[in-house]
């Protein structure tokens, strides 16, 4: 009986995948750790300013690269492979997020130094949203890219709310950003 056809697997069949199962669990602690990651810089901010509009200010920053690199990272998602890609992308998380908890050690009060690692974290997101939404028909065969796009999508959103209500939750038990 082929997989397709199992009627225990037909809403899971995408994780019968093994590509699409590392990549998934990849993406929603991507996504579960970068929304951790702005609850906490925007608390982080807040505490350092008093100032509601200094908060504006960090959504600014991660949101104006991707506005000026959209077509670059589009053409980087078509032109070169995918996976290196992604990889680079993980590994530009991973070295903003030691920036930021470099700057909470070393330099707690330099709203500058924040806004200029998110900068740099808006430009990798930038070409990490391309991408991760090309990659997904490389990692299933056509006739399970629905299902696979259907549970790339819940666990986005998954990620999302459950990131920025645990990154809020953990900055208020540990009283401040290095935790998070």
């Amino acid at each position: 009986m082929l997989i397709s056809q199992d009627p225990r697997l037909a809403g899971r069949v995408a994780f019968t995948h093994p590509d699409f199962v590392s990549y998934t669990l990849a993406r929603f602690f991507i996504v579960l750790s970068l929304e951790m990651l702005s609850v906490a810089v925007g608390w982080q901010v807040y505490e350092i300013t008093h100032r509601p509009l200094d908060l504006g200010y960090v959504g600014l920053a991660q949101f104006l690269p991707g506005f000026a690199l959209f077509l670059f990272a589009g053409h980087a998602a078509d032109l070169f492979d995918r996976r290196r890609l992604l990889m680079w992308c993980y590994a530009g998380f991973t070295l903003c997020s030691a920036l930021l908890l470099l700057i909470s050690w070393r330099a707690p009060q330099s709203v500058h130094l924040i806004y200029a690692v998110l900068v740099l974290l808006g430009a990798v997101r930038s070409f990490n949203f391309p991408a991760s939404r090309a990659i997904l028909p490389q990692l299933v065969p056509e006739e399970h890219f629905a299902n696979a796009v259907a549970w790339n999508s819940s666990i986005f959103q998954i990620a999302t709310i459950a990131g920025t209500a645990l990154g809020g939750i953990v900055y208020a038990i540990f009283r401040g950003p290095n935790t998070v």
